[in-house]
């Protein structure tokens, strides 16, 4: 049986991938967290974060990593692997 919790996330996951389509794949999860609350929803940056990372293969969605957030090369090889 699923929790409250699960619910939340498979509702929030669907807003998650409309805005992602209606803004052609440009959001990430500050815009996203910004755009929820817009709507009234409240959610936090590192669970919307959570929810694209779960949903890549089903939604296709991903954020872009900059060089700044690794702290090694060896950082960066073991993400792109």
């Amino acid at each position: 049986m699923p929790t409250q919790r699960d619910l939340e996330n498979a509702s929030l996951k669907e807003i998650i991938k409309e805005i992602f389509d209606n803004n052609k794949g440009r959001y990430g999860s500050i815009r996203f967290e910004k755009a929820l609350n817009e709507h009234g929803i409240h959610a936090n940056r590192k669970r919307i974060s959570t929810l694209m990372c779960e949903t890549t293969e089903n939604l296709g969605l991903y954020e872009q990593l900059y060089w700044w957030q690794f702290q090694t090369i060896l950082d960066i090889i073991v993400y792109y692997l």
